[in-house]
């Protein structure tokens, strides 16, 4: 009996540990009281339609600088620094502010902005529990705005030429426009792009490589792995999905890998993460160990691996690396 307490109390401890850290993601009911504050930015990545107001708008594409074959132009870089602190300025981005990163793709773009700002020394930046959805479900404005919305809906759905059903119209439409303004949530085509006469300082002293690794100490870490197989205190993590490896030539899977599809990550019913149990369930599972060095690539370009990584971050795993290329550049070094 003493012993089952001591072996509960030390599994209780060791996943206390593991649970024990600085999330980089902020819950809305949080973000919602920032928004609109000179301080903290909110930078929409790759969204289309809608987004926070007071956000900056960042295309996913722009801040990727891989040529159609996978070469990279400032490895392990997703993209050049200066390129990037170009278009930062251009956007009208200040390196002095916070940063509140979100999307509606579960994450997976605003994840990747988080590593890249990470590794030019950017300490201030949190990716949102959820995407502008997450924001507009908690906006009393936008639940009166909706109800607004569905009668003149209803109305317009019928024969309604009376004079008196015009007055009724008409303040509904008042009711509408005077609500628009005070959305949290705004169309794409309503925000003005804001200053762009700023500087966006970049310290090479604050760059940070602990969480990137290049091809080549990736090669040498698959095949020490390869060699010391369990023993090894390094775990190799493919991150892609079926669909990304059906159609290649040599498969994704190589010996001494360990595969997670990110879709596994995904909450689908809240597009966003799993809960931090249900991922350490997973990890767990597939035999990662916190105290690894977990490396991580995939085969479609990098955006999901850096996901998978910031996955691994949030319940705790410390000693992870993202492969920022593409695995097709060096796929054939290590099939020869």
């Amino acid at each position: 009996m003493q012993k089952n307490k001591l072996f509960f109390l030390a599994t209780l401890l060791s996943f206390s540990s593991l649970m024990a850290f600085d999330s980089n993601l902020v819950e809305p009911e949080v973000a919602v009281k920032m928004i609109n504050s000179k301080n903290i930015q909110f930078i929409s990545i790759g969204e289309k339609q809608n987004i926070i107001s007071g956000s900056q708008i960042v295309d996913i594409d722009a801040i990727i600088d891989i040529d159609i074959i996978g070469n990279m132009k400032c490895e392990p870089f997703l993209i050049c620094p200066k390129k990037l602190k170009t278009y930062l300025e251009n956007r009208g981005i200040k390196s002095s502010q916070e940063f509140i990163l979100y999307d509606s793709q579960y994450g997976i773009n605003a994840t990747t902005f988080y590593s890249i700002l990470k590794a030019i020394g950017h300490e201030n930046v949190k990716v949102l529990h959820g995407g502008y959805e997450s924001i507009q479900s908690l906006d009393p404005n936008q639940k009166t705005y909706n109800k607004y919305l569905e009668e003149k809906k209803s109305f317009l759905s019928k024969d309604n030429n009376s004079s008196k059903n015009k007055i009724l119209m008409e303040n509904l439409n008042n009711k509408l426009m005077v609500l628009k303004p005070l959305l949290l949530v705004k169309k794409i085509e309503t925000i003005t792009n804001k200053d762009t006469n700023i500087t966006y300082d970049l310290d090479r002293s604050k760059f940070n490589f602990d969480e990137l690794v290049d091809r080549d100490l990736l090669k040498k870490a698959v095949q020490k792995v390869r060699e010391e197989g369990s023993e090894s205190n390094i775990s190799i993590l493919d991150s892609c999905s079926m669909i990304d490896i059906v159609g290649n030539l040599y498969g994704s899977y190589l010996s001494g890998v360990t595969s997670i599809d990110w879709k596994e990550l995904v909450d689908v019913k809240r597009r966003t993460l799993k809960s931090k149990e249900l991922l350490v369930d997973l990890f767990t599972k597939q035999g990662l160990k916190p105290e690894n060095d977990v490396y991580v690539y995939c085969m479609g370009g990098s955006q999901k691996a850096f996901y998978m990584a910031f996955a691994l971050h949030q319940v705790g795993y410390k000693k992870v690396k993202v492969f920022s290329g593409d695995w097709s550049v060096w796929k054939g070094d290590l099939l020869r």
